[in-house]
């Protein structure tokens, strides 16, 4: 939608806020997003930084606030040239925040209060839509049922669970931490807090030459849903690195 002021176009726009959590307890082979050790956090960069924090906040939550504010700033100031002449100017009281989406890395090692505060300083930055989807990524070894409810709490409302396989030779040569009892066991308990989930699967593997394996994992973790109806499972396939046939 678009009107005039002062010979600008004000253009509204739908809009998310992502926020990259780069720690992981163990690092997957397969993964090529920025990501490093949690020691690295704990032993180097927290020492490093303590004195940095602001009111007594934990120096990297810090840093997520003061960086939100600023693209806060910069957004309510935000002129798009149109190409013909004309410019978009992005007006704050046009636009509206649907979603924030917590990725990594593996956000749910962030203490869910600090998630809350995050989400709390993005919900007032900018004017949110009637229902703004707040996810988390997470990863199977690190939900307990108290987690999952003090997630909740902070204001998520929906999850995204990397899964990956459920084939225990594969999560060993994809890197990962988890068994495939662990991972159905922790997706069973989060469906339960968090009826808008989705589920990551890698298909293609290396070594992996039947599709019926995949195919089997796909439908583990897509039981019949129960009575209720307001649960939803999707499934995300991304790319395996070094195989072709993905």
């Amino acid at each position: 939608r678009t009107n005039q002021l002062f010979g600008y176009t004000l253009a509204r726009r739908l809009f998310g806020v992502y926020v990259h959590y780069p720690f992981c307890s163990s690092l997957c082979s397969y993964c090529d997003f920025p990501r490093q050790p949690l020691r690295h956090y704990t032993e180097e960069l927290l020492p490093r930084f303590s004195n940095s924090a602001i009111m007594g906040k934990d120096p990297l939550l810090s840093a997520y606030l003061v960086e939100l504010e600023a693209y806060a700033m910069m957004y309510r100031q935000a002129r798009v040239d149109t190409g013909d002449g004309g410019q978009l100017l992005f007006a704050p009281g046009e636009d509206q925040l649907t979603s924030v989406y917590f990725g990594g890395g593996t956000p749910t090692l962030v203490p869910p209060e600090h998630l809350h505060d995050v989400i709390h300083a993005a919900l007032g930055l900018f004017k949110c839509a009637d229902s703004v989807e707040v996810t988390v990524e997470a990863n199977p070894t690190t939900l307990n049922p108290q987690r999952l409810r003090d997630l909740k709490t902070a204001g998520v409302n929906r999850l995204s669970m990397g899964v990956q396989s459920l084939d225990e030779a594969s999560l060993k040569v994809l890197g990962r931490a988890h068994t495939s009892r662990q991972a159905l066991d922790a997706l069973e308990a989060a469906a339960e807090v968090f009826p808008n989930h989705s589920v990551d699967m890698i298909y293609g593997r290396p070594g992996q030459t039947r599709p019926s394996s995949g195919d089997r994992s796909f439908t583990a973790c897509c039981p019949p849903a129960p009575s209720r109806t307001s649960r939803s499972t999707s499934l995300r396939c991304p790319r395996a690195p070094g195989s072709p046939q993905t």
